[in-house]
């Protein structure tokens, strides 16, 4: 089978869905040594390594998106069997508005016979609110076309592919005949272990063995709500231990303003990936404070999960089902959808700041959670794991 993946970037450039896509090609090739994959990724944004042997061609830019007409001359002549887009609306072109790319597919699967075309669903498109604002304005206007693009691409599209249940049970309705399915994302963290285990990840970074590490991976944006670290760090003392607060990340700036000053910490990054590893298992307890609940598209959780850290995770409007019923990681509920109503909610303060101790007073309740955590990440989201499902999904189309 000839297999065509057009994506955002790929390795070594340093973006999410790229780094995806390396992934799910050097699991596919080992699921299937006979498929012949080609990747396609933007020209302008560097230089970009084979993946696993796979060429990366640039044939399209995202500064010029009359350049993605290339691509209907590509799969007319070379004539792919599929083609998988990863999308996020904003890769393609400025402000997320590329009506090029959409109608490329489209001539080309009406004119290529057996081509069939499938679409990841990173991000389908932005959404207003009720605020009166300049941003919100423009996020209004970006979602007229990007709603419409989504549309479009999912309707043309043989296999459709979203990472949440959530997305899945809003969108399905309109595509009436159709079914988008679930495909949890991967981790894109390489899993590297530090021989020696947890007290040697701790050495390494001058950590003193006896002080409880709480740890946070990602970035500080609004949809987390990182300024619940204080209430965990007064738990960890309420449990008569010594917390150490490590964070990795790009945001140690916005972090560092506050973090008290009796409390040790060490606020480093972005890594590659390999340092990424080495620092996760520092960590005792992993907080994913994310403020609509973890969920199967949240990379910084997955990572947890794969790096077999005890983790507390917000549940909520976003969560999967199958997430809330896991005993993978411990949740606490949101009660309310808003953050600002949440924040005001101080019963949740309190359930949070309980589970955190619950888990720092009880060495051996964190060290049950960390095989559950593993075992979670390779049911739902191994790369094996996410391969199978795209592989088995193409198999049903006729």
């Amino acid at each position: 089978m000839k297999l065509y993946i057009i994506t955002t970037a790929a390795p070594p450039v340093l973006d999410g869905i790229g780094h995806y896509t390396a992934s799910l090609v050097e699991t596919l090739q080992k699921q299937d040594p006979s498929l012949q994959i080609t990747v396609f990724a933007p020209e302008g944004l560097g230089t970009y390594d084979l993946i696993n042997g796979a060429p990366v061609r640039t044939d399209f830019r995202i500064d010029d998106v009359s350049t993605c007409s290339r691509l209907a001359a590509i799969l007319r002549d070379e004539k792919p069997d599929w083609v998988l887009l990863q999308y996020q609306p904003f890769a393609y072109g400025k402000w997320g508005r590329n009506p090029v790319l959409p109608r490329v597919l489209k001539e080309a699967r009406e004119s290529v016979p057996g081509m069939h075309l499938s679409t990841m669903v990173h991000e389908a498109f932005v959404s207003p609110n009720s605020e009166w604002s300049i941003p919100n304005l423009k996020r209004a206007i970006f979602h007229t076309w990007q709603k419409q693009q989504f549309c479009d691409l999912v309707q043309m599209s043989d296999v459709a592919f979203c990472s949440t249940e959530k997305w899945i049970r809003n969108y399905n309705p309109w595509f009436p005949g159709k079914t988008i399915y679930q495909l949890p994302v991967g981790s894109n963290m390489p899993l590297v272990p530090v021989a020696g285990g947890r007290s040697e990840a701790k050495k390494r970074l001058g950590i003193p063995d006896d002080h409880l590490v709480v740890g946070l991976f990602g970035t500080a944006h609004a949809g987390r709500m990182n300024d619940l670290t204080q209430i965990a760090l007064d738990a960890v003392r309420r449990a008569d231990k010594k917390p150490f607060l490590l964070y990795v990340g790009p945001d140690a700036k916005r972090f560092g303003a506050s973090v008290p000053a009796d409390v040790p910490s060490l606020m480093e990054g972005p890594f590659p990936g390999e340092e990424v590893s080495r620092r996760l298992q520092a960590m005792d307890i992993f907080l994913s404070l994310f403020v609509d609940g973890v969920a199967a598209r949240r990379g910084s959780f997955i990572a947890a999960l794969q790096h077999s850290l005890p983790t507390l995770g917000l549940t909520g409007d976003n969560t999967d089902s199958w997430l809330r019923e896991s005993d993978g990681f411990l949740g606490v509920v949101l009660n309310k959808d808003n953050p600002s109503e949440q924040q005001g909610d101080a019963t949740f303060h309190t359930r949070f700041g309980d589970a955190v101790y619950t888990l720092a007073a009880n060495d051996d309740l964190r060290n049950q959670y960390a095989p559950r955590a593993r075992a979670l990440f390779a049911e739902r989201f191994a790369w094996e794991k996410v391969a199978q499902t795209i592989r088995q999904r193409f198999a049903e189309v006729r």
